[in-house]
């Protein structure tokens, strides 16, 4: 075996697989040892060199198979068990040729090589020459290269596949060659296949390259395929045809091949082919009946891509070609759905996204049009409603919903009227605010520039009191079938209650609060009476309300409300506010009243309870009575349920560094700032004084250090 040096592109250098001794050895020893070598004669050598290298290329060319570049296949590298050979593509394989495997001595160059004068006229000769034997080198070489490939191809035992001939044995006989021949060149490899294997079985492998995970065997193949196709100038019409996509006994959308013709012609020939694939359907269906073919087709999972491609190409050949916008949709919808089914319709999808596409008109609007006119302006606003329901509807009703709120504006449709179409003024019950189209209804008021909260107040106090309407609206709010905010709804009501001048007990008594018993504090409507009585009476408000429970109730019921256990969050406070002014009437003292509200033994949590403002509120509206006030009294009667007075300020530091909400936090704030007031103006203490206590009163060393530094600085 002949070798020639190997350049690699990692820099290795020179190598060698020479075996023997090169014949050109002698010649290149007595050129060296010449003693006339000078710097002309070192670069007469340089090019003889290149020039021998090139003739010894040319050595194999009638003793047997030459290969040249290694092609891109190593990535079979890794699918390959034993025998594989991993081809680098950074570097170029050595040429070889064995003298043994056939002869073609009546194709070889007929060049001699004399010696050194003959090499050197050959390098004097000029550039014209040099080119055009590069290229008669070249030349054969690709014969040779072609010829030694199939030969290869032969000796591995891969033989002509029959049709029925699985893609797994096919896949297998790439790997042989592969494996046995890792360098032969991509057109080369195509070659022996090709030769091997009529196309139809060839391609069947194409198949598995469309399929999701494919393997490397056949992404491979089918580059090589298309790179030939492209090479060799095909159409998509001549792929077409080669893969038999034309037979029309045979339902080409289901036919393995028609995604790779469709690759093909969209990587490769830049082309859409739903287009040119639509023209020869043309001739199979009449245009009905195409369409209800790719309707189907949409419903199975191997086809409906290709059915959405044909689709689109079939409505935009509809709107192009001047057919009217309403016969599209008619014939896309064929047969005609019903309800909810229509906006499901792969072709209504599909007949939007050409018309937004290329502007050819607002395909919402259009559509909305031809709805009202085959449901009935009446009922499409309904089957919008349920459509909003459907997670694959909701977007496209959405959509439609508010175009056709948009026509409804135009055309200047009245609130009133979108309620009755709606059936909402039909309700009697609290069914008309769980109505889902009560939410359609109150994005077309607000589009109106109209208040939603005021309409729907007037027409519910036709049918219902106040306190019904307040009542549907907490139900709602409790079950979660409210969809939209209580808040505006019952500013409105105490709006009107205000400008009607009403009384507390009027609203007590509206709201029937007065016949709810031992209950009362269960009544989330409460917060509503609480909250009007607050603004009508500010500071005097709890007195108030008092004096109008008390009229209702006697002290016994009211001790049972105020204490009742089902109290909880906000009424529990609601509750602690009214029970202060019948503990004021009564006398109850300060400590009593913190057991009453349930904060004795709660520690530090006793000063989070909702319930501590209200004793705080009591507390001091109890001092405001007495003759001589105590500023700190405050302090000592909560220090009563900690172990000391520096226990309590521990406590307040801890609830202060707790983030509690606004309220909490002033009335943190307030006694913090009046007991370290206290220890200092009447306790003499000095921060100091805290510097070496107990750890657990760190924070409360660095709270009362700061409060006398600005106190100093004030």
């Amino acid at each position: 075996m002949l070798a020639v040096p190997v350049f690699y592109s990692c820099g290795q250098g020179l190598a060698s697989e020479a075996s023997k001794e090169p014949t050109y050895k002698p010649v290149i020893s007595k050129f060296l040892r010449s003693k006339a070598m000078s710097k002309t004669s070192l670069r007469t050598f340089l090019n003889c060199f290149v020039l021998l290298s090139i003739l010894v290329l040319l050595e194999p060319v009638g003793g047997g198979p030459v290969s040249t570049t290694v092609s891109n296949r190593s990535v079979l590298s890794n699918e390959t068990s034993n025998g594989a050979v991993n081809a680098d593509i950074n570097r170029m394989q050595t040429w070889s040729a064995k003298d043994d495997e056939y002869d073609t001595s009546e194709e070889r160059v007929d060049i001699k090589v004399p010696g050194a004068e003959k090499l050197k006229g050959l390098i004097t000769s000029g550039t014209t020459k040099l080119k055009k034997f590069a290229s008669r080198v070249k030349n054969r070489l690709a014969f040779n290269n072609q010829k030694g490939t199939e030969d290869s191809v032969a000796k591995l035992g891969v033989g002509a596949m029959e049709s029925k001939r699985t893609d797994t044995a096919l896949a297998q006989s790439v790997i042989t060659i592969n494996n046995k021949r890792p360098e032969l060149n991509e057109e080369a490899f195509h070659s022996a296949l090709t030769a091997k294997y009529d196309v139809e079985a060839l391609t069947k492998i194409l198949v598995d390259a469309q399929r999701p995970g494919a393997s490397k065997v056949a992404t491979m193949v089918e580059a090589i395929q298309f790179d030939n196709w492209v090479t060799q100038k095909k159409t998509a019409g001549d792929i077409y045809n080669l893969l038999k996509l034309n037979v029309e006994d045979v339902d080409v959308l289901v036919n393995p091949l028609l995604p790779t013709w469709i690759s093909f012609v969209k990587t490769k020939l830049k082309e859409d082919p739903y287009d040119f694939l639509l023209l020869k359907l043309a001739k199979q269906y009449e245009e009905d009946a195409l369409h209800k073919r790719l309707i189907a087709a949409s419903t199975t999972a191997s086809t409906r891509d290709i059915a959405s491609g044909l689709e689109f190409a079939q409505i935009k050949k509809w709107l192009t070609t001047g057919k009217a916008e309403d016969d599209v949709l008619k014939i896309s919808l064929v047969p005609a759905d019903k309800e909810l089914g229509l906006l499901k319709h792969p072709a209504l999808q599909t007949f939007i996204s050409y018309a937004t596409k290329h502007h050819t008109l607002d395909p919402y609007e259009f559509l909305v049009l031809k709805l009202a006119k085959r449901h009935g302006e009446d009922e499409l606003p309904k089957m919008l409603v349920r459509a909003k329901s459907d997670s694959d509807l909701v977007s496209m009703a959405v959509k439609l919903e508010s175009t056709q709120f948009k026509i409804w504006k135009e055309k200047g449709k009245t609130s009133d009227e979108f309620f009755k179409m709606l059936r909402l003024d039909t309700d009697q019950s609290i069914d008309t605010l769980k109505s889902p189209g009560l939410v359609s209804w109150f994005s077309y008021v607000k589009k109106i520039s109209e208040n939603p909260t005021e309409v729907l107040y007037r027409k519910l106090e036709i049918r219902f009191s106040d306190a019904e309407i307040l009542k549907m609206f907490f139900a709602g709010r409790k079950d979660g079938t409210l969809k939209f905010s209580l808040g505006p709804m019952v500013r409105l009501i105490k709006g009107n209650w205000l400008g009607q001048k009403k009384t507390a007990e009027d609203v007590f008594t509206d709201l029937s609060l007065h016949k709810d018993g031992i209950n009362f504090f269960e009544n989330p409507i409460l917060v509503t009476w609480f909250t009007y009585v607050k603004s009508m009476h500010k500071e005097e408000a709890d007195n108030v309300m008092s004096s109008v429970m008390t009229k209702y109730y006697d002290d016994e019921t009211l001790k049972k409300m105020v204490t009742h256990s089902s109290i909880t969050g906000n009424l529990k406070a609601t509750a602690a506010q009214v029970a202060s002014a019948l503990w004021l009437r009564e006398g109850m003292s300060a400590h009593e009243a913190f057991k009453v509200l349930r904060l004795r033994g709660k520690g530090d949590n006793a000063l989070l309870d909702p319930a501590f403002g209200t004793w705080v509120s009591y507390f001091n509206k109890l001092q405001r009575k007495k003759m001589n006030q105590d500023e700190y009294a405050i302090i000592a009667e909560l220090s009563k349920h900690f172990d000391n007075d520096l226990d309590l300020a521990r406590a307040l530091c801890a609830v202060a560094n707790k983030n509690p909400d606004l309220d909490t936090a002033q009335t943190i704030t307030s006694l913090q700032n009046l007991q370290f007031k206290q220890w200092i103006q009447k306790k003499q203490w000095n921060a100091k004084d805290l510097r070496y206590a107990d750890l657990k009163y760190t924070g409360v060393y660095l709270s009362f250090y700061r409060f006398s530094h600005t106190t100093r600085e004030k």
